[in-house]
């Protein structure tokens, strides 16, 4: 499935709540009538016909993502992609089109989720906001930035032998941090140990929270970003 008729699908389901969708409910339901962390993911693709599958991309030309919303507000970080498959385009100074970031996200859906109930079944998805590097040319040239400077900062860390910590790019849209559950898993370059658990890189909840009020034209008392033209 391409990402335009994933879009078409979605716009079909919106506002639809997720309990009256003709989907497999006995794989979503879980203990207390909640959903484990990424099911609300998974419940979109079933609903718009996407296999769930481990293949690199979710759609033939880009990826789908969600973001919940709670009370109106989006708080969550969203990751992009495991940090140390990253690392040696980082040491090669690998071109920006070339890295596995930009093949991530160059085309994708994001998808807000309404979880105003604690009922699963309550949930809504809204209208989906598509965020393209054909069209966003600018917005990209500031991931581009990011993207630089956090693997500019990287690659001097580990040089050093130094630990890498949370570390976010001059925009405030990417971010490298932890990304890791107990048990947690040390992390090496070559021999050396750059952190004492896995990271990713992810797009900050500051850059997911802007372009989602901007798109449903709602602000929140933490919105920081008055020259919106970034997010377009």
């Amino acid at each position: 499935m391409k990402i335009a008729e994933g879009y078409r699908r979605i716009m079909e389901i919106q506002g639809i709540p997720l309990g009256e969708l003709p989907v497999i409910s006995e794989k979503l339901e879980t203990a207390n009538g909640q959903i484990d962390k990424g099911h609300s993911g998974q419940y979109l693709q079933l609903a718009i016909g996407l296999p769930l599958s481990n293949s690199k991309q979710d759609f033939e030309d880009g990826e789908l993502k969600t973001t919940g919303l709670w009370n109106n507000l989006t708080k969550e970080s969203i990751k992009i992609a495991t940090f140390e498959h990253l690392l040696p385009g980082m040491h090669t100074n690998l071109t920006w089109e070339k890295t596995e970031v930009f093949k991530k996200i160059r085309n994708f859906l994001l998808v807000p989720c309404v979880k105003s109930s604690k009922n699963w079944k309550d949930w809504s998805f809204e209208k989906p906001i598509w965020v393209s590097s054909d069209i966003q040319k600018h917005l990209y040239s500031y991931f581009e930035e990011d993207y630089y400077s956090i693997s500019k900062h990287v690659v001097k860390e580990i040089s050093q032998a130094r630990m890498l910590h949370t570390t976010t790019g001059p925009n405030k849209f990417l971010q490298i941090r932890t990304g890791d559950n107990k048990p947690y898993t040390p992390v090496f370059y070559g021999e050396t140990q750059y952190s004492n658990k896995r990271m990713a890189i992810f797009f900050t909840n500051r850059f997911v929270r802007d372009l989602v009020n901007l798109h449903r034209g709602t602000s929140s008392p933490r919105s920081v970003a008055p020259d919106s033209y970034k997010y377009t």
